[in-house]
């Protein structure tokens, strides 16, 4: 189940971008040429998702530290 998970993070992340760069063409004339470029840039943005989500569910299970006051 999380290899699914993780396919349909990475093809929805692929789709996102295709119409990013769709946009920049479109609406701002920047044509992106390397198509690789963008494929590289979805699967950063899952690798930052998943270690965001690992540091949320960290917090998650230890609870969040509260800052004690003097007053």
């Amino acid at each position: 189940m999380q290899r699914y998970n993780e396919t349909n993070k990475l093809i929805m992340t692929i789709c996102n971008e295709i119409w990013f760069v769709r946009n920049k063409r479109c609406f701002k004339g920047i044509d992106v040429s390397d198509p690789v470029v963008s494929l590289s840039h979805a699967m950063q943005v899952v690798q930052q998702y998943n270690n965001s989500n690992e540091i949320v569910m960290q917090v998650h299970n230890q609870g969040c530290p509260v800052p004690t006051s003097n007053v």
